[in-house]
């Protein structure tokens, strides 16, 4: 509708023309379809949007609201995927672990000097998995093959059946002076390490127990022990040369010095022992081309070698324990 308003300066009346009333009615009908159509828009798009994010978005896009609304849709956009970048990293920190490092005590860095370096890698935690082979018969054998061998060199050699604890005793009976107590001395220093052999018969026996009443502890300690002794000594050594795989399992075979009971012979054929469970571990890797699988293929063997030699131990003192407490 156009309205036109003419004045003349001798006082001719006001005029006004106007276009049609059809014009103006069919002005109104337009913009009241528009807003029907509006509303109707409206009503599908949050119909069918999932939040209200996409509300918003569609809305812009049909022209129903301003761009200034698109842009806080864009920054809400923004800030819902940082919060989930947030989350992520959230749950990555608190499942996170550092990498694994060799023991540094004071015994241990000594052995750490002759091994090759480990790759980068996670804590191997002990957990029961299908995945890791079933070993029997091969630490079975290889125990049997360990006492045999150290049988043969007590037998053949018999200078290397000496431990600390027996070097200890040997020279306290050395450092006593006196020839009319020699034989008094050296029978007092008998009997204390017949007394030292009794007290970890009988822990050997207690242990044995406590395996039996915790069973489920118990194995499980063994195997975490067992890995944790394979990830120190064979994990990456698919990476090694020969020479720093034997230094490997001489390390192995002598860390047990520890172990003040162990005599020399028994630390000399660990060190083969060792170089079983290399050959284990090496295996495993040229089968699955993985270093964890390998490493907990190779600590399962050494778990059960230990369980093996746990029994056998055990064996022995339900053997000699009487033969103790009848002196």
């Amino acid at each position: 509708m156009v309205r036109t308003f003419t004045t003349s300066k001798d006082g001719e009346t006001m005029q006004q023309h106007v276009e049609s009333i059809d014009d103006l009615f069919e002005a109104r009908h337009e913009k009241i379809q528009r807003k029907i159509e509006l509303h109707g828009e409206c009503i599908r798009i949050c119909e069918e949007a999932r939040t209200k994010q996409d509300v918003v978005v569609e809305l812009y896009n049909a022209g129903i609201i301003p761009p200034p609304l698109r842009e806080i849709a864009d920054k809400q956009s923004q800030i819902d995927a940082l919060e989930a970048e947030i989350e992520t990293l959230t749950e990555r920190i608190m499942h996170w672990t550092p990498p694994y490092q060799r023991p540094n005590g004071r015994v241990s860095r000594l052995f750490n000097r002759v091994l090759a370096p480990h790759p980068v890698m996670p804590v191997y935690e002990y957990e029961k998995s299908h995945d890791v082979p079933k070993y029997f018969f091969g630490p079975l054998l290889t125990v049997i093959a360990v006492i045999a061998a150290v049988i043969a060199i007590s037998v053949f050699i018999p200078e290397l059946v000496v431990s600390p604890m027996s070097l200890f005793f040997s020279g306290i009976d050395l450092l006593i002076p006196g020839d009319s107590t020699s034989s008094e001395t050296t029978t007092e220093g008998s009997s204390a390490v017949d007394w030292f052999f009794f007290a970890l018969y009988g822990l050997v026996l207690v242990l044995a127990g406590l395996a039996i009443r915790f069973r489920q502890g118990f194995v499980k300690f063994i195997n975490a022990a067992a890995l944790h002794e394979e990830q120190w000594f064979r994990a990456g050594a698919e990476n090694w040369t020969a020479r720093q795989r034997v230094f490997s399992s001489v390390s192995f075979g002598f860390l047990h010095i520890v172990n003040l009971i162990y005599p020399l012979s028994v630390l000399i054929v660990l060190c083969a022992a060792g170089g079983v469970f290399m050959a284990v571990y090496l295996r495993q890797y040229r089968r699955t081309g993985s270093t964890e699988a390998a490493t907990r293929a190779a600590g399962k063997f050494h778990a059960m070698y230990n369980l093996f030699a746990l029994g056998f131990m055990v064996l022995i003192a339900l053997i000699y324990l009487p033969s103790f407490l009848l002196m």
